[in-house]
């Protein structure tokens, strides 16, 4: 009979090349399942930043020259503030912005605001922050109508400068709740326009221009507690006002400091 430790010193060389055979195919396996473990988290990563940035174009327009690398990648949409952002303000601070001329694509986005923030029924007033030059009578009455058809104090507030129909929507504010800031300037004039055609059309749009003249003064008449003919006169020309001339005119009630 063989003895049990001989036995065992015969086996032993045979042992350590099946666990030398062992270990090898153990690190070949898991180097396998690390390349495959990153295969998959580059694919997750990468359809994660496709879907981000196709939800960032909707709000912001994408430049491809500065996506070198995939690190500036993953930083524009790791700093990216999505729309959610802008609506959590509005929902906070119920701040609307009129800044730059008064167009249709302004009216229009204030008009959604308007309407946003109205059907939230939880809010009894909102801020619109202007700093406008002016610009389309149209747009201008249609950010007043809808203004006056929510279920909201509009307090309005000059920034820098109101003119034309942003001096116009600045006295549109509700009373006791229309600002200005130390250093705002405010100007009221007549509608300008162009005419060009035949004499007939001349003629139309000259009396178009005249009634949006009569309408407007009116308005301002009522906003700041004048005489229409006062207004009318006033009008007729650029009238520039500081501030503390706004108040004393009536388009604004208070200035902030």
């Amino acid at each position: 009979m063989t003895h049990p430790a001989r036995s065992f010193e015969s086996f032993k060389p045979q042992a350590q090349s099946f666990f030398n055979t062992t270990k090898k195919y153990n690190l070949f396996i898991s180097i396998f399942f690390f390349c495959i473990l990153f295969k998959l988290s580059t694919f997750f990563l990468s359809i994660y930043l496709s879907i981000m940035l196709i939800l960032s174009s909707k709000q912001r327009s994408l430049q491809p020259a500065h996506f070198y690398n995939l690190y500036s990648l993953y930083s524009y949409v790791k700093n990216f503030k999505p729309y959610k952002c802008e609506k959590k303000e509005v929902l906070n601070l119920m701040i609307i912005n009129l800044y730059g001329g008064v167009n249709d694509v302004i009216a229009e986005i204030i008009l959604k605001q308007c309407l946003f923030i109205n059907s939230l029924n939880k809010h009894k007033s909102i801020s619109l922050l202007i700093n406008s030059p002016g610009g389309s009578v149209t747009s201008g009455l249609k950010i007043k109508d809808i203004m006056d058809y929510v279920d909201l104090s509009c307090n309005t507030v000059c920034l820098a400068l109101a003119a034309s129909m942003g001096a116009f929507l600045l006295a549109s504010g509700s009373k006791n709740s229309r600002f200005g800031l130390n250093n705002s300037r405010i100007m009221i004039h007549q509608p300008l326009g162009g005419l060009f055609g035949d004499v007939s059309t001349v003629e139309i749009q000259a009396n178009e221009i005249l009634y949006y003249k009569l309408l407007l003064t009116g308005y301002l008449s009522d906003f700041c507690s004048k005489n229409f003919e006062e207004v009318l006169t006033d009008t007729d020309r650029d009238f520039f006002m500081s501030s503390a001339q706004a108040i004393n005119y009536g388009v604004i009630d208070k200035i902030l400091k």
